[in-house]
């Protein structure tokens, strides 16, 4: 498996706007930036989206200053397939809600 993306929008730190960490490449990346800016907010974000588990309890995902409208969407491939997981919490449309895609086709329950 090799994850490609993780989009965030309303995930802890990072309100209103979608924020996307590029994770196709090879080689080491590395994530710069002071104490308590959201670097670790990511590695929680790819947590939440495969599990919707979080270091946090389920409510506290979503922004403080938004406070609803979370979503994090997570993309890897596996196998020849790109799958994208996207999770939902306190989301105005879609509630508190899990979709699974694979080759862009919906393939959630």
């Amino acid at each position: 498996m090799k994850f490609k993306s993780i989009k965030i929008k309303n995930f802890k730190s990072y309100p209103d706007s979608e924020t996307e960490l590029d994770l196709d490449f090879s080689g080491i990346k590395l994530l710069v930036g002071e104490n308590g800016v959201g670097k670790t907010t990511f590695f929680d974000a790819i947590i939440w989206a495969i599990y919707g588990k979080s270091m946090a309890n389920a409510d506290d995902v979503v922004s403080w200053q938004t406070l609803k409208d979370c979503k994090a969407e997570l993309v890897f491939e596996t196998s020849g397939s790109e799958y994208s997981i996207i999770r939902y919490r306190k989301h105005e449309k879609q509630g508190n809600k899990l979709l699974f895609f694979k080759d862009v086709k919906n393939i959630s329950n």
